[in-house]
């Protein structure tokens, strides 16, 4: 949400500019979010189906109409949904900004030290995984964005986005969109241990009943600002700025 309404969330640039240290998800915008987040789930407008993939089961169930997921999920959830699926952008608050969808997902690294063999299998592995072929495929089975722009162009010519619209929906937001510094992905140190205070911090948020939700919201971030803040300024003492 905050790259996608062109919002800083941490200082530095997001950790561009340098390491970051600071973490701004508990300013006004976040506590936007995350106070409309506990209005919808008093309500019953939202329902939390638990981390990383496992919404996906109560959209399948028909517990849900709708989820905000990863692209990669895509094909999953289309071959065991019994119904139609369809995708659009994610939804935007007024009075913001545009900013852009970011590309996430996971990375491959080769590390130093290992033995000659070792790296003339790693450059087999990593020429198999380029190959438009291999790219193709991994995006038709789960949704991931191909990864070259040689791979794009044969989906586009083979016609697999005019039969299917759904993996065409989030190329389409990311080219609409606005690139911006805010909206370009974000380096933290330890950024997994801060995604799980955030997590913890969401779950805590849904768990309130009552009134004083944008007070009660500010209170939450900011106590898990200041955890991951912590984590931030370990980080650095260990790394260097």
């Amino acid at each position: 949400m905050h790259a996608l309404h062109a919002q800083f969330y941490a200082n530095n640039e997001n950790g561009r500019k340098a390491k970051a240290t600071e973490v701004y998800f508990n300013r006004e915008f976040g506590v936007k979010v995350f106070s409309e987040w506990i209005k919808w789930a008093q309500n019953g407008v939202l329902v939390y189906g638990g981390r990383e993939h496992n919404a996906k089961n109560a959209f399948i169930s028909g517990q849900v109409a709708m989820l905000i997921q990863s692209t990669s999920s895509l094909g999953s959830i289309e071959a065991k949904a019994n119904f139609k699926v369809g995708t659009t952008f994610l939804p935007r608050i007024p009075g913001y900004p545009r900013g852009n969808s970011v590309v996430g997902g996971a990375t491959l690294w080769v590390m130093k030290g290992k033995p000659k063999e070792d790296y003339k299998a790693i450059w087999e592995f990593l020429k198999f995984v380029a190959r438009l072929d291999v790219s193709q495929k991994s995006h038709k089975s789960t949704g991931y964005f191909p990864t070259s722009n040689s791979a794009l162009k044969g989906l586009l010519d083979e016609g697999w986005f005019s039969e299917h619209p759904n993996y065409l929906t989030a190329f389409l937001q990311i080219l609409s969109g606005i690139n911006r510094q805010e909206s370009q992905g974000v380096r933290l140190g330890n950024f997994v241990a801060i995604r799980d205070v955030v997590d913890s911090a969401f779950e805590k948020a849904l768990q309130y009943k009552g009134p004083d939700i944008e007070k009660t919201a500010k209170a939450i971030l900011d106590e898990a600002a200041k955890q991951c803040n912590q984590i931030l300024k370990d980080y650095v003492s260990l790394y260097g700025k």
